[in-house]
């Protein structure tokens, strides 16, 4: 902690007396409390660790909340300094008792309070959850930023990225989203942007590294990216990913590849619109081959021209796969809105687009010539190359006219 409370109720901070003579002299003369518990803590001075103080070992408090590193304390102290330079009133470790809860940060911003969780460790997302629910509650407006060293780079627009890094998405103005870092060790913002899932584990995305001093709160809480990853970077990817689907043990068993099997579908000649990449595809947890192959299979395969469908329908269909656990939505925290609509409005959208769909009235979507399957490899490339040579990313599209 780095925080305390002194006999006289006054609450001291280490980061505003961070001078070791002074805290020596302090040490001596004074005792400290918890501000949360009561109990007796101690101040640790040392050379290799900022000041901080700390509970006897065993002490109950410490159940209630996870052990503090090294890198945490910095990172959280970081944060705190930056909000003093914006001058912004931070406040450090603020115990809220009715959620029992303490944020590592708080500050106010147009109006509005919010409390930084810089959160290094993983935690399960129930915990992830409750805490988020519990500012809620007190109409405050938590603030996740993942420890940068848990970001794992692959390659330069590779990632590994889990169920716990998606929880901490945000939501741009313009309906991107973002992942937002923090590195105490390079004393470096770390943003995540443009992510676009290939598999369950792996992601293309776009990395924005900028050191503290030069990035604004408002960077931080409404920032805008540029471009995408490179199309040829998808398609690269995405090839990878289908050669070691098909060839892995678990295409005997795969209640996927059976399906199309039992359809009569060649998974490896579906068209080149099912897995694309697009900027809500984090929303589900499947790659983005296999929730449009069963949009493909579903609405799309067979159809003769002429033939409509509603996006109602595609919605359904989907939420049909989401109940049988075929597919699976990741979960947003920190987004209030279902964002399962804007993924599908997306897809339909870029559908149409590349010619594939027509749009009618009233949400309808139209067939313009027959769907039939590619009859070998040489058909399918040639219609492989020709669709990306006019996909572009939807960058800024807003899908609410769709639903």
């Amino acid at each position: 902690m780095l925080t305390a409370k002194l006999s006289n109720g006054k609450i001291i901070t280490v980061a505003e007396k961070n001078n070791l003579t002074f805290l020596r002299h302090l040490r001596k003369q004074e005792k400290f409390y918890c501000r949360q518990c009561g109990e007796r803590v101690i101040l640790k001075l040392g050379s290799k660790r900022i000041p901080h103080f700390a509970h006897e070992k065993g002490s109950p408090c410490l159940e209630r909340f996870e052990p503090e590193s090294e890198y945490h304390n910095r990172g959280k102290l970081y944060l705190y300094e930056w909000l003093q330079q914006n001058s912004l009133s931070p406040q450090l470790e603020v115990y809220y008792p009715a959620i029992l809860q303490r944020a590592d940060v708080v500050f106010a911003y147009n109006g509005k309070t919010y409390c930084i969780e810089f959160q290094c460790a993983s935690i399960s997302e129930q915990e992830f959850i409750k805490r988020t629910k519990g500012y809620q509650r007190l109409s405050l407006n938590p603030l996740w930023i993942l420890g940068g060293k848990n970001i794992f780079r692959k390659n330069r627009q590779k990632y590994s990225l889990s169920a716990f890094h998606y929880l901490f998405l945000q939501k741009t103005s313009s309906n991107q989203l973002y992942l937002p870092a923090f590195c105490p060790e390079t004393d470096k913002f770390i943003f995540l942007a443009n992510i676009m899932p290939v598999s369950v584990r792996t992601s293309l995305a776009n990395i924005f590294i900028k050191p503290r001093n030069f990035v604004s709160v408002n960077d931080l809480l409404a920032p805008s990216f540029p471009s995408f990853p490179s199309v040829d970077s998808w398609r690269e990817e995405m090839k990878q990913f289908k050669t070691t689907f098909f060839i892995g043990k678990h295409i005997y068993n795969s209640p996927f590849l059976k399906e199309l099997y039992s359809l009569s579908v060649n998974p490896r000649l579906l068209p080149p619109y099912v897995g694309i990449p697009l900027p809500s595809n984090p929303v589900i947890e499947e790659s983005p081959f296999i929730w449009q192959t069963y949009i493909y299979i579903d609405l799309l395969a067979g159809r003769k021209q002429g033939q409509s469908f509603s996006f109602s329908d595609v919605n359904l269909s989907v939420l049909k796969r989401i109940r049988k656990n075929q597919l699976h939505l990741r979960s947003f925290p920190n987004i209030k809105q279902s964002l399962l609509p804007f993924a599908l409005a997306e897809y339909m959208h870029c559908l149409v687009k590349a010619g594939v769909l027509i749009k009618g009235d009233g949400n309808t979507f139209y067939i313009p010539r027959d769907i039939v399957p590619y009859c070998g490899f040489g058909g399918f490339e040639k219609e492989e190359e020709r669709f990306y040579l006019q996909f572009s990313f939807q960058q800024n599209f807003d899908g609410r006219e769709y639903f």
